[in-house]
């Protein structure tokens, strides 16, 4: 049979501390309320765009979003311990906020576990916060997200071991601090095996809840541009009427493929945010070679293409039942080398 080659540009960056080597690294050894996170990343959006949701003063549009989730890939691990003399008045402000965090540009989570510990009612003390990824910024899978994701999992462990006892994690709280923490957040917080969620991804919240979990899909991504993008300083995306009409006929259809477990269906959807994430009416955030893109994952048969809609990284998506399914994927890399993207990798999701 032939042999897929995955040359994943990830792989050569240093790996991921384990659990000890965190803890040597910056958490002082002996404190005993020490908790451990991890995070998976993901692989763009399904969708992102607008939703039209009702509120007491008339209907209005809500920006929201459907994760490509990839929880076979660890994308971020954090070590926290609650350290008793770091007391004072603290606020979720970097600088300000009585953690010290590992490495230091990381305020996002710095902040993220401020927020964390004023939700367990430790207003008044601190520690410190080891975060390790290795989803590379601006690329759009979720770098920033997963490290809040692991630094609240990390915290809410440190937290159990404090208080000796169990605290589950909430999905919704976990979202609103990520929001609070970033202003934009993915839906990585979510089971992916779980039934797919409409997420509001500047509110923090819950649209919908589709009626299954996504579909299982095999993904060749690939990044579009090594160098990324400062995804804070995104300009939002505007969409004209035909756009949003467009939206919510992706949502109907969203909904179908979780009902019917339909790959097609699913990458229909991706299409259609895709083309829609390059032609916006104000800000639209086109992909080097987006059409031949799609062309090679149609002429492979493809169901679709997801991306980032703000980062640089695209995925194919293909139906794992295919039974020639190694050769369209080898093929499919072939021709995206021949146009300059010679970094893949391939991955099948779990759900």
């Amino acid at each position: 049979m032939a042999q897929i080659t995955t040359t994943d540009s990830t792989k050569t960056r240093t790996p991921l501390l384990n659990e000890k080597d965190l803890l040597r690294a910056s958490i002082p050894l002996g404190f005993p309320n020490v908790g451990f996170g991890s995070a998976h990343p993901h692989c763009g959006e399904l969708l992102q765009g607008v939703t039209e949701c009702p509120t007491s003063l008339g209907p209005r549009l809500v920006r929201c979003l459907t994760s490509l989730p990839v929880p076979t890939r660890l994308g971020s691990r954090a070590a926290f311990c609650l350290d008793p003399k770091r007391r004072g008045d603290f606020a979720p402000i970097p600088g300000r906020t009585g953690i010290e965090v590992h490495p230091k540009h990381f305020s996002k989570c710095e902040v993220a576990a401020r927020l964390v510990l004023n939700e367990h009612g430790l207003h008044e003390m601190g520690g410190v916060l080891h975060v390790d990824t290795v989803v590379r910024e601006g690329s759009g899978q979720g770098s920033s997200t997963s490290g809040i994701v692991a630094t609240e999992e990390a915290i809410r462990n440190a937290v159990s071991s404090l208080f000796d006892c169990r605290l589950p994690p909430h999905p919704e709280t976990r979202a609103r601090i990520a929001v609070k923490a970033e202003q934009a957040s993915d839906a990585i917080m979510f089971d992916a095996n779980a039934p797919a969620v409409l997420f509001s991804h500047r509110e923090g919240r819950v649209l919908k809840v589709f009626a299954g979990p996504l579909p299982r899909m095999t993904v060749l991504a690939f990044d579009t541009d090594q160098q990324g993008l400062n995804t804070d300083k995104l300009p939002r995306a505007r969409y004209n009427a035909d756009q949003i009409g467009q939206f919510a006929a992706a949502i109907g259809l969203l909904e179908r493929a979780c009902i019917r477990n339909s790959v097609a269906d699913i990458g229909l959807v991706a299409t259609v945010s895709a083309k829609i994430s390059e032609t916006a009416v104000e800000n639209p955030l086109p992909k080097p070679r987006f059409s031949e893109i799609l062309d090679i994952c149609h002429d492979h048969g493809g169901a679709g293409v997801a991306v980032a809609h703000s980062g640089t990284v695209v995925g194919m998506i293909f139906d794992p039942a295919l039974d020639d399914l190694e050769i369209r994927l080898i093929a499919s890399q072939h021709d995206l080398r021949a146009i300059g993207f010679v970094d893949h990798d391939i991955f099948t999701t779990p759900y």
